[in-house]
Order: C-alpha cells, then structure tokens, then sequence
C-alpha cells in the first residue's frame, strides 16, 4: 500500500473558509499558506480544534495579505499525462452553476458568469468536479498502462478497480485484485508506473519485506528508490 505524507482533514474557519489541516510529525512548527484557493495549514502534533482556530486567528492577516489569485480562473489549465483540464466560463449555462465533461483528452469544466472563481467554496467546487471527472476517466486512462506493465514483467493480478481514496494510491488485497487510485491522473506518468509496479510486486509479497523490495525494484528497472522518493516529494496541485 502506498500513502501521501499527509492525512488531511478540513476545519471551517470564519474568515479564511476551509482550511485543510496535515499533520507532519517531522515538522517543528506550525505553518499555513494557501494551496488551491484554500489555506494549507501543517502541524507537528495533535491540536485541538479549539486549539488550530486559535492559531488561525493570530495567522490570519498574513495570510489574507498573501492570499494569491485563484488557481481555477477561466483559462486555466491542468496538464496531465492522457488528460486536460480546462476551466471555462460559459455564458448561456446557470449563471451560478459548474458543471464538467469528463472526456479524453481534453476535460472541459464551465463555470457559470456568477462564480465567483476566487472563492473558497468555488475553488473547493472546482476541485471536487475535477477530482470526479477524475475518477470517471481513470479507467480509460489509467488500466490500460497497468495492464501492460502487469504483462511486462509477468505479473497476473485476479483484476483491477479503481479507487477514490486521496490518501491510499494503491492497494492489492488478499484476492490478488489491485485498486488504483483516481488521483494517480496526477502524477507523471513515471510515478503513475511506480504505483502500479509497487502494486504488482504485492502479488508475490503482502508485506514490505526485503524481498518485495527486490521484487519491486526489478519491475521499476532498478529506479524503485529514486522512484519512491520522487514520489515522496511530489508536489500535487489536487488532493
């Protein structure tokens, strides 16, 4: 199984909107910036909630100081491997309405003459309908590549599915079936194999053993470390 750093949770707060919370025990402070229209807040340890709005408080002029220009204006797009996505605005829809197209390989997300883009509630929106027209191209997208990388180094998984998890990337169960996530469409396409290949190697070894590393390492072509850590340290524009 493969996890990103975090595991994000989302507080209100009445001022900055939805601020998402992630707990990095490796961190010495506190720190909070903005991320997609919304306020990333990073902590060493478990606070309360009472605690982080608090903190929010005494953060909040800088950080509506340094509030940048929305990510999700008309115009925008988000490049991926197989996939496009395009935010638009169209005139003749619901003024106050977003709606996307998933489709391949260009997915189109509109957005009415009254959406307000730099909201926090439209950019929380926005990245909804992408995170859904996401998971409904991923099968397209995504499980063909897996299936050749699975032919490629002689591995037989019982099947696929695709998963909505934002926090678990991958996952092969004891059936031998593989989950793969639908925020994998954001990664490279190398990152993308290495997933699918730490997966694969779970069909000889359920655990993270020396021997599944081995295993792992050789599906990757020997670019399992360096591979991992790209992973590691990817920077994701949608979680």
């Amino acid at each position: 199984m493969i996890e990103k750093l975090y595991n994000l949770n989302i507080i209100r707060h009445p001022r900055l909107g939805d601020v998402r919370i992630g707990l990095n025990r490796r961190s010495r402070r506190v720190m909070a910036k903005w991320q997609q229209g919304m306020v990333k807040m990073t902590i060493p340890r478990l606070f309360t909630a009472r605690e982080l709005l608090e903190m929010l408080d005494r953060m909040e002029a800088g950080l509506m100081r340094s509030r940048p220009a929305s990510v999700f204006e008309p115009g925008t797009v988000f490049s991926f491997p197989g996939v496009e996505f395009r935010i638009c605005r169209d005139a003749a829809m619901d003024p106050e309405r977003m709606i996307a197209y998933p489709n391949l390989p260009v997915t189109k997300v509109c957005v009415g003459s009254r959406v307000d883009c730099g909201s926090t509630d439209a950019a929380h929106a926005i990245s909804k309908l992408i995170h859904n027209s996401a998971h409904a191209l991923a099968q397209r997208l995504l499980l063909p590549r897996a299936r050749e990388i699975a032919a490629n180094v002689g591995a037989s998984p019982a099947g696929w599915k695709i998963g909505r998890g934002q926090r678990t990337l991958g996952h092969c169960d004891s059936r031998g079936i593989i989950t793969i996530s639908h925020v994998c469409t954001f990664l490279t396409q190398e990152l993308r194999d290495y997933v699918v290949c730490h997966e694969l190697a779970h069909l000889l070894e359920m655990n993270h053993s020396a021997r599944f590393h081995q295993v792992c390492d050789r599906y990757c072509g020997g670019r399992a470390p360096e591979l991992e850590a790209k992973l590691r340290a990817f920077s994701w524009q949608f979680r």
